[in-house]
């Protein structure tokens, strides 16, 4: 699998399964069953757990990538979230689900994040661009902060910063390599 998201609960994990199939499944921690999420398109990756008993996921479904969102308990369909022309990668929602941030671009030191409120934007702002590579973020559980992992010194860091005020601060937190970075409730 491409991702392994632990649910905000702590109760389940949600993973893309690297077979024929390419879909998201959901599985109880406690012994439960695997229950598939997704019966539709491919490269079903990208998942985040949104507060709202929801997951997103990115999913290609004819020649676009696109973020689809289903309910956790398997009813109902996938809706389409967010649609653009560039692929859809690294997703993360806020604590309170107003914010979906994300990351586009597939060529190297050219892969940056963007942010959007469901619902309020029409279309997604630039949150990190530069010259390197802004990837994995993950807003923290307060909702004041996004750590996200940078090329900028050479190699792969984890940075935070003030979110959504990226801009207000900079902190590096690893120092020998870092990527993926997770928050601790």
């Amino acid at each position: 699998n491409r991702s392994l998201v632990l649910s905000p609960d702590g109760s389940r994990i949600a993973y893309d399964a690297l077979d024929e199939t390419g879909d998201v499944w959901i599985t109880q921690i406690e012994g439960g069953p695997h229950s598939r999420l997704t019966f539709e398109g491919s490269q079903n990756t990208g998942i985040a757990w949104r507060g709202n008993g929801t997951i997103t996921f990115t999913s290609y479904r004819g020649d676009h990538s696109a973020v689809y969102a289903r309910r956790v308990d398997g009813t109902g369909t996938a809706d389409s979230v967010l649609r653009l022309e560039a692929p859809i990668w690294d997703g993360t929602w806020s604590p309170d689900g107003a914010w979906f941030v994300f990351r586009t671009g597939e060529t190297l030191n050219a892969r940056d994040m963007w942010a959007i409120r469901p619902g309020v934007h029409s279309v997604p702002r630039p949150l990190l661009q530069s010259g390197f590579d802004e990837l994995f973020p993950q807003v923290s559980p307060d909702g004041r902060w996004l750590s996200y992992s940078s090329n900028e010194s050479g190699v792969h860091e984890v940075f935070v910063r003030p979110f959504p005020e990226v801009e207000s601060g900079r902190v590096q937190v690893s120092t020998a390599g870092g990527r993926m970075a997770r928050w601790s409730r």
